[in-house]
């Protein structure tokens, strides 16, 4: 493993993550070294807050979308392109914000985008036309998107190696809590002052977390991370994975964790959106799992989520990479193959809970691979390229799975869900190297 430059630091003294180029996994980490330096905890969870409450924005509409569907007179097909065109402006600008904060710095883009978010986010419930409506919600899916996007590349870049397990579990917590508290908010908005609340209120958390990041963000955190390296006196280390506009060819370990991380990427990405919300809903109501039951499982996993990341946090910091991705992944899937043989609601509630916990638990991994074997300097656009390859999983999976369930019947379904995320298991356990 060739050597890094040593860790610089920001104005307050935040050390940063070292810039040099990483070529491979890190081992198990040092205890003494697997906790956040000094000041860096605040920087942390700022970005945190920036992108559990950019998922606030988006889930707090989710119980308002019958009332908004009405309000326009929409058909479900068109409800449904509504909802697409959040995920379209994701996938058009996940790529390109990730790679305008490697060049630029993550500081402006993230606290813009994130201002931005709130202010479209309070002024689509005034809207009154539908193309006016649809291309709010693709500015706010491209907001954010580059909020989360850009955030979490922030803390795979800067974060050293034995704490990187708990700040990514950390962000995968309060995605999950995000997630978990928007629909919660909206519906409770809805009931009390209608439709238009819903909107200005979803815009408040994110929009006091941008007044708060602003006054309390530290400048060496949140600037541009530099490689290490000046190509101009002697270039990169040996075996690091260069430019490859330079010739230089990635080493294979590199370049095959790459490719594992991104196969288990997608395939929780067609878990999470095909299994939870296109085959769990469906094959749940035919053996009487009605949507409040649905609703409690998905619940279920969302706290066993939660309290299952301090471990996960300590095994990830320990080194743990395949050992942890692979069984998850592994258990999940058996659990997704046997939704066909589920015969009440209580079993199947079960085989959701477990399926969806171990698919999270795995679901963090690739992350924390990424931040490996990436240099710092180039984690955006490679955050970039895993949310997008992510987001085309969450596309495509719901519309495969679905058509499979009306050509096949459950059974077929449910099997090739399993498939995929077996698949993705195997693929960590060859790709996903990790030196002891």
């Amino acid at each position: 493993m060739s050597a890094a430059a040593p860790p610089s630091t920001g104005p307050v003294g935040i050390p940063l993550a070292p810039t040099g180029p990483v070529t491979t996994p890190v081992g198990p980490a040092r205890r003494a070294d697997r906790a956040l330096p000094p000041g860096m905890r605040e920087q942390v969870l700022l970005v945190c807050a920036l992108v559990a409450t950019a998922q606030i924005t988006w889930g707090a509409i989710v119980p308002a979308l019958p009332d908004l569907g009405a309000a326009f007179g929409l058909t479900s097909t068109l409800l449904g392109v509504v909802v697409a065109a959040f995920g379209v402006g994701r996938l058009l600008t996940n790529l390109p914000a990730g790679m305008l904060a490697d060049r630029r710095g993550p500081r402006g883009l993230v606290l813009g985008a994130a201002a931005a978010l709130a202010l479209v986010t309070a002024l689509t419930g005034s809207v009154g036309s539908l193309p006016v409506l649809l291309g709010l919600r693709v500015v706010a899916g491209a907001l954010g998107g580059t909020v989360v996007t850009v955030g979490m590349a922030m803390l795979a870049a800067r974060t050293p190696a034995g704490a990187r397990g708990t700040v990514m579990a950390t962000a995968q917590a309060v995605q999950l809590a995000g997630a978990a508290l928007g629909p919660a908010l909206g519906g409770a908005v809805m009931g009390a002052w209608g439709l238009r609340a819903v909107f200005l209120v979803a815009a408040v958390p994110v929009a006091v977390c941008v007044v708060v990041a602003a006054l309390r963000h530290d400048r060496g955190y949140w600037a541009r991370v530099r490689p290490a390296v000046d190509a101009s006196v002697g270039g990169a280390a040996p075996g690091a994975p260069s430019d490859p506009r330079a010739g230089v060819r990635v080493p294979r370990a590199v370049l095959g964790a790459v490719v594992g991380a991104h196969v288990v990427g997608a395939a929780v990405f067609v878990a999470r959106f095909g299994g939870e919300q296109t085959l769990a809903p469906l094959l749940g109501r035919a053996v009487g799992l009605d949507a409040g039951g649905l609703g409690i499982a998905l619940a279920v996993v969302t706290v066993l989520s939660l309290a299952a990341m301090p471990l996960t946090a300590r095994a990830l910091d320990a080194g743990w990479r395949r050992r942890l991705m692979v069984p998850t992944l592994a258990v999940g899937a058996l659990a997704l193959a046997l939704y066909p043989v589920a015969g009440d609601a209580v079993t199947f509630a079960v085989l959701v809970v477990v399926a969806g916990t171990c698919v999270s638990a795995g679901g963090i991994v690739p992350g924390v691979v990424l931040a490996d074997v990436v240099p710092p300097e180039r984690q955006g656009r490679i955050t970039g390229l895993f949310r997008s390859v992510g987001d085309l999983g969450a596309v495509a999976g719901p519309l495969a799975l679905g058509a499979l369930l009306d050509a096949g019947g459950p059974a077929a379904a449910s099997a090739v869900l399993a498939g995929v995320v077996a698949l993705a298991a195997v693929a960590g356990a060859l790709l996903v190297r990790v030196p002891r």
